[in-house]
Order: C-alpha cells, then sequence, then structure tokens
C-alpha cells in the first residue's frame, strides 16, 4: 500500500509538473491581432469640421483667460499629442487647463436639480433671490452654455490611445444647464414664455447631438444626463406654454422623437473603449519578469474580449428595450473548459471579472431618455389636442408603435386616477423611481 501511494504521489506531482512546463511553453509567445479586430480598431468615425463642433466648446467651457472654443481645440491637439509620445514609449506630462476657481465648487448645490426630481420651478418660485443670485455669479458660464448650442454639429474627437490618458471636464456644461434652467424659470414668471419653449428646443438638440457624436462611455452618459435633465424640465413648462401658445406644443413634441439609431447605440462608444481596452492590456509590458505578465497574453485577450464578449454585446445592444432582460443573459460571457487556462490564464482571469454588467446598465440609461422622450412627446400632444381623460388611453393605443413604452412594447402607462402618464425607469440613474407626467 505504501508503495502505490508513492507511485501515485509521484505520478500526481509529475503530471503536475508536466502541465506547469506546458503552460510555460504555451506562454512563451503571444497570437497576433486577429485580422477582424485590427480593422475594427483602425476605422474612424466621420469628421466634422472644427469651427462647427460644439465638442470643442465643452472642453473649454471652464477654462480661464481663454475662449472656450479656442482653449479645447487647443487642448485636445495637445493632449493627442501627448498620446501618441507615451504610446511610443516617450515620458511626457499630460496637457492641463486652467479651470476658473468657482467652479471647483458644484454651483447652486441641489438648487433647480433635474435628475428624476422635478422641482426646478418650485425651487426658482420658493427663492428668486436665490436664483437670480447664482445668475449673476455665474453668468459667464451661462452665456458660454447659450453659446454651446449655437454650434450646428457635435463630435468628441479625443481619440483614447493611452489608458492614463485624461477625460474632459463635463461639470462645467452641467452646470451652465443648470443655470439655463434657472435662468428659463425666471422667464417664464415674467410671461416670455414662446422664448423659453424656443430655447428648450435648442437645448433638446444639444442632446441630441452629444449623444450621437459621443466616442466614449463618459461622453454617452453625460449626453443622456443632459438630454434627460432638458427632457424632465420640459415636462415641467409644458403647461405654461399650453397656456400661452398651445401652437407651440408641436414644435417641441416634434424635438421629443424617440431616439434615434445613432443617439441611442453604445456602438461608437464601444470602439473607442476597445482602443482604450488594447492600450491597457499593454501596461504589463513595462514589468518585464513579473511572473504574472509572462501568463498574460495582451493579443489574445483582446482577441477574446472582441469575440466573446464585445462583438456579440454590439449585436443585441440595439434591440428593443422590451427584450432588455432576455439578451442581457443572452450574451453573458461563456464559461471555459480547464484545460484552456493553460493559456493566457491571466488574460482569462482578467476578462472575467471585466464584462460585468455596467454596460447593460448603459443600454438602460439610453433606454430610460428614450422613454422620457416619447412620454414627454405624448405630454405635448394630448396638451396640443386638449384631449379630455377619457380618450387618452384610446390616443396612447394609437400612437403605441412610434411612443409606446420602450420597456412593455405597449402603450404608455396611464394612471387615470392621477391623470398621469408613466413609465418605470431601468438605469441606475432613476433608482427604479416611477417617472410620471400630468396632464396639461
Amino acid at each position: 500500500m505504501p508503495l502505490m501511494l508513492k507511485r501515485l504521489a509521484k505520478w500526481t506531482l509529475g503530471g503536475a509538473a508536466a502541465l506547469v512546463l506546458l503552460a510555460v511553453a504555451m506562454n512563451a509567445f503571444d497570437e497576433d491581432v486577429h485580422p477582424e479586430v485590427k480593422a475594427y480598431l483602425e476605422a474612424r468615425p466621420p469628421a466634422v469640421p472644427d469651427e462647427r463642433n460644439g465638442y470643442f466648446q465643452v472642453v473649454g467651457l471652464g477654462v480661464e483667460g481663454e475662449e472656450p472654443h479656442a482653449a479645447g481645440r487647443r487642448y485636445t491637439a495637445a493632449l493627442a499629442t501627448a498620446q501618441e509620445k507615451r504610446v511610443a514609449g516617450e515620458e511626457v506630462s499630460w496637457p492641463e487647463l486652467k479651470e476658473l476657481s468657482v467652479l471647483a465648487a458644484r454651483p447652486g448645490g441641489d438648487f433647480c436639480a433635474m435628475d428624476f426630481d422635478t422641482r426646478c420651478l418650485e425651487d426658482v418660485r420658493a427663492d428668486e433671490s436665490r436664483a437670480r443670485k447664482l445668475l449673476a455669479e455665474q453668468g459667464f458660464l451661462l452665456e458660454r452654455y447659450r453659446a454651446l448650442l449655437e454650434y450646428p454639429e457635435y463630435l468628441e474627437t479625443q481619440r483614447l490611445l493611452h489608458y492614463e490618458a485624461p477625460m474632459p471636464n463635463y461639470l462645467p456644461v452641467m452646470a451652465g444647464q443648470r443655470l439655463f434652467h434657472i435662468q428659463s424659470a425666471l422667464r417664464l414668471e415674467r410671461g416670455e414664455t414662446l422664448h423659453v419653449a424656443y430655447d428648450l428646443e435648442r437645448s433638446l438638440r444639444l442632446g441630441r447631438r452629444m449623444l450621437a457624436g459621443a466616442t466614449t462611455v463618459l461622453g454617452k452618459m453625460v449626453g443622456a444626463a443632459h438630454a434627460r435633465r432638458t427632457g424632465l424640465f420640459v415636462s415641467q413648462m409644458l403647461p405654461a406654454v399650453a397656456r400661452v401658445d398651445p401652437r407651440a406644443l408641436p414644435a417641441l413634441a416634434a424635438a421629443l422623437e424617440p431616439l434615434s439609431a445613432a443617439e441611442r447605440s453604445l456602438a461608437q462608444v464601444y470602439h473607442g473603449e476597445l482602443a482604450l481596452f488594447a492600450s491597457a492590456l499593454r501596461s504589463c509590458e513595462a514589468s518585464e519578469g513579473a511572473l504574472a505578465c509572462y501568463f498574460f497574453q495582451p493579443n489574445a485577450t483582446l482577441n477574446r474580449h472582441y469575440f466573446a464578449f464585445h462583438k456579440p454585446f454590439l449585436a443585441v445592444e440595439q434591440t428593443s428595450a422590451h427584450r432588455f432582460d432576455e439578451l442581457r443573459r443572452a450574451v453573458s460571457s461563456p464559461s471555459l473548459p480547464w484545460w484552456s487556462m493553460l493559456y493566457n490564464p491571466m488574460g482569462k482571469v482578467w476578462l472575467a471579472g471585466s464584462t460585468g454588467p455596467g454596460p447593460w446598465d448603459y443600454v438602460a440609461r439610453l433606454n430610460d431618455v428614450d422613454a422620457l422622450f416619447r412620454l414627454v412627446a405624448l405630454q405635448a400632444l394630448i396638451g396640443e389636442r386638449k384631449l379630455p381623460a377619457g380618450e387618452v388611453p384610446a390616443f396612447l393605443a394609437e400612437n403605441a408603435k412610434r411612443y409606446g413604452d420602450p420597456y412593455s412594447g405597449k402603450p404608455m402607462g396611464w394612471d387615470p386616477e392621477r391623470r398621469q402618464l408613466h413609465f418605470e425607469p431601468r438605469g441606475k440613474v432613476g433608482g427604479g423611481k416611477r417617472f410620471s407626467a400630468g396632464l396639461i
């Protein structure tokens, strides 16, 4: 018996040693980047003339001592140069924008906040002096935001070449939008309703341009937040428009059409994210001799990420929102047999931890904006027709194909007792709280 145990131990140790040697031999070489992956990474979005591109105004919106658009162009060009040098192995500092010190704090705190907490008009009515003080202190930022509305196109031009490259500071544009809403609320109180309606149409279209022109996840989510906040504010001010001139309501409804494929899609965004992912995979090259890096193959990891998650995700992320849960389950990363871990084990472990539910929350946030736009468009159209509550269900059914609840695939929700339209947000920003809009 002891002899058999010794032999078993020898065979076990010998087998383990053979597997280790096999793993060492297999990981001595990395595979080539797949031709499809290489071609995909080399593709570029259509160019936009710099002088027409509002992205540079966003990048430079909070800069001190320079015209924002010019500062944004200068900074973006300097950042591109720095990234190229970093990728080539040269240690250079990242460029910086000197921002106004007044932007270090969040202007206004929660005053006139608009994330599914529709209280801006109430805030301004309750404390008009505070609203006027904020506009006086931050008027320069409001002017810059208004200038942003004038740019006819929008495309993020910052390419993600290096994983340590800084992202733009989007806080000034969100602060500028808040000041824009505060000013709009004050103008409503002065009876300038149609001017406010026209301004909000332009703000809605800016949000759409930001969504369609985003090439990073951050930029896409900022565009979604901008569009969501404008949509919520429009819902608040529709009763005032209806009282002054119901003929203005169809124009607002047109600006609230369901999101287009380009506005809702993450394809352009995840193209840029894959390039950043590829850059991050190279971080092990600076750690020569590290045992973990020996068993980490960047090209093999990139190829697997593209074919196992990236490509399948992009194939379904534009599908109807009512199939959201079904598709999220279908795209989960497939399990691997144990022996596949002999090659590139660290890359496979990293991928297992990096392809979680995050992208699906991004999809949900975009679907929430789409649902919000549909709901507020219905609010405007019902108000323009002056439909009584009893006729609303039939109107919702007639318009379900274009303005239905994207999550259920059915007509938008209707509560006859409260006389409210509603839907249930699915993204984390909504917090699962039902959004409702009353008849006007």
